[in-house]
């Protein structure tokens, strides 16, 4: 009997993962959701705070520019999807979880945060300077396909892999939920529960 409680408990405890909390509204911002729909095949944010839902869509292709937060560009579940980040625009979480083909292009000092937990595909190209970091569990083939401008990529603790910046911990001054930082665990970077 223990050693059927012993093998269910292990199988609940592989099948919940270990991946990172996933994304949070981001407080104030616009919600733009149907993205990769017909009606409206792309979706952008160029000023101010912006969500971006692309979840469960076939196809998605998402833009945050001009220094815009998106805080949350959620691609989970999709068969494919392209995120660009540019001009300084800080892509605070980028749910690319459970996604066939997921490619991230971060340029102009942007600062991207990528889940690639369980992808088949998770490729990011971080150019300009640009800090990003990649959560890879799970996940087939998550890299760099450029990163340039910086202090090049490393690899970290927790399958956690950087380019153009430190590893992620806490009292670094970045909310990084994508590694697992939250308001509890790490009120010194995130805001306050």
């Amino acid at each position: 009997m223990r050693w059927l409680l012993a093998a269910v408990t292990l199988a609940l405890a592989t099948a919940c993962g270990t991946g990172p909390p996933g994304p949070l509204a981001t407080p104030g911002a616009v919600s733009i959701s149907g993205c990769g729909s017909v009606t409206q095949p792309a979706c952008s944010c160029s000023t101010g705070a912006c969500d971006i839902d692309c979840t469960g869509e076939t196809t998605c292709t998402a833009n945050c520019s001009g220094g815009a937060l998106c805080g949350d560009v959620s691609c989970s579940g999709d068969t494919t999807c392209n995120v660009e980040c540019s001009g300084g625009s800080r892509c605070g979480y980028v749910d690319c979880s459970q996604v066939t083909e997921c490619t991230v292009t971060c340029s102009g000092g942007s600062r991207c945060d990528v889940n690639c937990d369980g992808d088949t595909d998770c490729p990011a190209a971080c150019s300009g300077g640009s800090p990003c970091l990649l959560y890879c569990g799970g996940t087939t083939s998550c890299t760099f396909m450029e990163c340039s401008g910086g202090s090049g990529m490393r690899a970290c603790s927790g399958d956690i892999v950087v380019c153009n910046r430190e590893c992620p911990r806490c009292g670094d001054g970045v909310c990084d939920r994508v590694a697992g930082e939250t308001c509890s665990g790490c009120p010194a970077d995130c805001d306050a529960c």
